[in-house]
C-alpha cells in the first residue's frame, strides 16, 4: 500500500527531496543523513550526544536528535536547519480539519 495514499496524498512526489504538505512531511531519506548536508558539525555533535548521554553505537536515535535540537537552538546565535523550519512553519499554519486517530464524523 502507497504511504502516501493513506494520509490522503495523491500527489506524484519525488522521493529525492524534502517534501512538506499540509498533513506529512517526509526526508527522501532519513533525518540524519538529510540534515547533514545542513548542518556541518553533525557527527561532531551527534558523537558529543553519545558521550554525554553514555549511548551505545547503535542506540539513542531519538535523544540524539533531541540533544543536537537543544544545542543548535540553545546556541547563540541560534540555528535551525532550513528544512526544520520549513516543516515548523508549516505545522504552525495548517487548519485543523478532522483527528487521525478516531473518526472525527462521530465525535
Amino acid at each position: 500500500m502507497n504511504l502516501l495514499a493513506l494520509v490522503g496524498c495523491h500527489k506524484d512526489i519525488s522521493p529525492r527531496e524534502l517534501f512538506v504538505g499540509n498533513k506529512i512531511a517526509f526526508f527522501p531519506t532519513n533525518w540524519e543523513q538529510h540534515l547533514r548536508a545542513e548542518i556541518s558539525e553533525m557527527e561532531a555533535l551527534s558523537e558529543e550526544a553519545r558521550t554525554a548521554l553514555r549511548l551505545e553505537r547503535r542506540s539513542g536515535k531519538p535523544l540524539i536528535a533531541r540533544y543536537i535540537a537543544r544545542k543548535l537552538t540553545s546556541s547563540n546565535p541560534s540555528f535551525v536547519p532550513k528544512s526544520l523550519k520549513e516543516i515548523i512553519n508549516k505545522a504552525i499554519s495548517v487548519s485543523w480539519e478532522e483527528a487521525c486517530v478516531i473518526d472525527s464524523r462521530k465525535v
